[in-house]
């Protein structure tokens, strides 16, 4: 037996003895073989990365077959080994758990806005099957990531984002400390170089002296413990994780030498109750610091960890945090959901239960077709850090931090969110956009006359209320668009019969009207990439159909009756001036009114006028800002409407300003909406700006305020749009 084999055996029976080791040196010799000819980048032997993957499996102290898939992981993919040989030579068990990870390392995650949901949705339903598959993944990642410096700098970039962004918050959610530390790590070391060589430095400069600190807390406190008869079974002290340090820098905007929370005390005890005790007596020696005591004793997180963790003010004036937890809470923080195969050999009994908030995950997203914004909705659970909410009868609702008094009301049910009108936090009216506590008792007050509001979006902060709230106002939009559709095809219609009145001799208008009766409708449906007569309707009301098209289609006969020269005629509009129709103005020449440029008045918006000296009258929007200077001479402001009656055709321009994220082909998405809309852009500048939010500036030529609604409506339905207002 060579020393590598030898070191993974004895890791292995360290924790169980009972391992099946003969199939674990089969695997080791069979991956060996396998692998002989191949080389790493780095230029060891390509077998190397597969039995380091395994050791790390063993630092999980998974089961036989998890060890023997580590091994083996690589062989289908990078050998000429089939699933079927794998089964035959060692268990249909290791082949699924190989096939899954050989899946998922195929599996291409493009970058945080622009990942294929896709791929996402295959990996979370791999580990709903085997939760092994991502285990023995996470491993691969720890271990390739590990050799990252053999790869080219734009690879470590790509593959650090990719670990950032997916793998280490996996290794969170499933409670794997250890993975999810370690790989963070890893990614501040490529992508931000300059931040993780200055930690390295400071942190290895101050060593000495925080060695000091911490062995001084020790003693004092494993003093007092063991006085008082609390039973430890471990304290130590550790330097808090770079990228733990990097992500408080970021969040509180401060430089390393305004971090000062950089000890972490961890009390390892023998039961619950010496956490407790531990606790007292932590409190007892330094001051705890208000607000940062946390029992996840009691209310356990949902990836299984458990601890007390509170914050003193160390006599030297730095914060200290103390973690305590039983050695098999421990335990459990370490490797996680991982902890439950151990010595079990794969059967567990409870993993159902604890994999529960992976099934709802998926049965959360499963109806969400847009793939941004199924990967948007997955990473707020996956990023999520928590709170716990009671209602008034004790239950505990598990919500993501900021999360809100809606958040809560669509946890407890779709129909108690969709219908909230108010809630009360612990015995309070509060507002719906109140940031709930840890331990907050809400009550959710609801109303039958009560429906969600696009303004819910803004305010929601887990992905569940967000994807109800975004289903009813797609659903609500589209009823919306269905009969504004079926307005736009009667009116079309009877224009039609006006202007070619012989049509009547070949059709009934209730036969024109009432597209159902219609024979071939599916044919034509087909034709114009419809799948339904309502999918028709909001074609019509969003302009996306060409509706004269749809009457040929439909009514082949109506362009008998039709003059071509007419209808070619018809399609020229006249040109008018502004005021021509526009404003009444009594005896007043419209030669003499100007359109304010500072705030572009389109029609039905509250306007006002104010003589200019030579210019004539100049029209603002009551809002506008310059207007408050203009009242200062009440003499020359002239009250002034807009004409109610005319059927004027001049354009207005209104200026939006539409915020997104940073997506690629978003600006193409929403010009080609427009533009479907039979809407002019008459300007557009597009940049991002300091806060990475894509800002879209654009001049839009249309007839009035219902058209500027009707179309910022329709844009801030459109996914990775953010906001769409007006601007001056």
């Amino acid at each position: 037996m060579d020393k590598e084999l030898a070191l993974l055996i004895n890791k292995v029976k360290a924790y169980a003895k009972n391992a099946d080791t003969a199939m674990i040196e089969k695997a080791y010799h069979f991956a060996k073989e396998m692998h002989k000819d191949q080389k790493r980048k780095s230029g060891e032997p390509y077998f190397m990365h597969p039995y380091n993957v395994a050791l790390i499996i063993t630092d999980l102290r998974l089961d036989s077959a998890s060890i023997c898939a580590a091994l083996l992981h690589d062989v289908v993919e990078d050998c000429d080994t089939t699933k079927e040989e794998i089964t035959e030579m060692f268990s249909a068990e290791i082949s699924h758990i190989v096939e899954g990870v050989t899946k998922i390392s195929k599996l291409k995650f493009k970058s945080r806005e622009e990942a294929e949901a896709d791929n996402l949705r295959k990996m979370l339903f791999a580990m709903i099957k085997d939760l092994r598959v991502i285990l023995v993944k996470l491993a691969d990642r720890l271990h390739n990531m590990s050799t990252l410096e053999h790869m080219k700098p734009e690879k470590q970039i790509i593959k650090s984002r990719e670990t950032l962004e997916i793998y280490a918050p996996l290794a969170h959610r499933l409670g794997i400390g250890i993975i999810k530390s370690k790989l963070e790590d890893l990614c501040l070391k490529y992508l931000e170089p300059e931040v993780y060589q200055d930690l390295s430095n400071v942190l290895h400069k101050q060593q000495k002296q925080r060695d000091t600190y911490i062995n001084e807390i020790i003693t004092s406190i494993g003093n007092i413990l063991d006085e008082n008869k609390v039973q430890i079974e471990k304290i130590y002290g550790r330097t808090k994780h770079f990228y733990s340090i990097f992500r408080k820098m970021k969040t509180q905007n401060k430089s390393l030498d305004e971090i000062y929370d950089l000890i972490g005390i961890r009390i390892i005890t023998d039961q619950v109750k010496d956490c407790y005790g531990a606790l007292g007596f932590i409190h007892k020696l330094w001051p705890p610091i208000p607000g940062r005591f946390k029992d996840y004793i009691a209310m356990p997180k949902s990836n299984m960890y458990q601890s007390l963790h509170t914050t003193i003010m160390h006599p030297m004036g730095f914060p200290v945090e103390f973690q305590i937890r039983t050695l098999a809470m421990h335990q459990i923080s370490e490797v996680g959901i991982a902890a439950h195969f151990a010595y079990k050999e794969g059967k567990v009994d409870d993993f159902k239960q604890k994999t529960s908030w992976l099934r709802q995950l998926l049965d959360w997203h499963k109806d969400i077709e847009n793939a941004t914004e199924f990967l948007e909705s997955v990473k707020i659970d996956l990023f999520q850090d928590e709170v716990f909410i009671f209602t008034p009868q004790g239950d505990v609702k598990s919500l993501t931090r900021g999360a809100t008094p809606i958040d809560f009301a669509f946890a407890i049910h779709t129909e108690v969110g969709s219908h909230c009108s108010g809630a009360k936090v612990n015995g309070k009216l509060v507002p719906l956009t109140y940031e709930l506590h840890n331990g907050d008792i809400v009550e959710i007050i609801t109303s039958k006359n009560q429906t969600p509001s696009r303004e819910w979006l803004n305010i929601a902060k887990t992905s569940r209320a967000k994807n109800k709230i975004r289903s009813y106002v797609r659903k609500l939009m589209k009823d919306n668009n269905i009969d504004k559709g079926m307005e736009v095809w009667e009116t079309y219609i009877k224009k039609l019969l006006d202007k070619y009145p012989s049509i009547k001799e070949d059709y009934s208008i209730d036969y024109l009207l009432n597209l159902d009766k219609i024979k071939h409708l599916k044919k034509v449906l087909k034709e114009h990439k419809v799948e339904t007569l309502e999918e028709l309707y909001v074609s019509f009301a969003l302009k996306s159909v060409n509706i004269k098209m749809v009457v040929n289609a439909l009514f082949p006969k109506i362009t008998e009756h039709i003059d071509t020269q007419a209808e070619i005629l018809g399609r020229f509009k006249e040109i008018k001036t502004k005021t021509d129709t526009a404003i009444t103005l009594g005896d007043i020449d419209s030669a003499l009114i100007n359109f304010a440029k500072c705030c572009n008045p389109i029609p039905y918006d509250p306007i006002v006028g104010f003589v200019t000296m030579g210019k004539g009258i100049t029209i603002h929007r009551k809002s506008c800002p310059n207007v408050e200077n203009l009242m200062k001479k009440p003499e020359r402001i002239i009250e002034i409407n807009w004409n109610q009656n005319t059927n004027q055709t001049v354009l207005f321009t209104a200026m939006l300003r539409i915020e997104t994220i940073d997506k690629p082909k978003l600006l193409s998405e929403i010009t080609q909406l427009i533009s479907q809309m039979d809407i002019n852009i008459a300007s557009c500048n597009a940049y991002m700006n300091k806060q990475k939010k894509g800002i879209i500036d654009m001049g839009v030529q249309i007839k009035n305020i219902e058209e500027l609604r009707y179309l910022t409506d329709n844009v801030n339905m459109i996914n990775g749009v953010l906001k769409v207002y007006r601007i001056s």
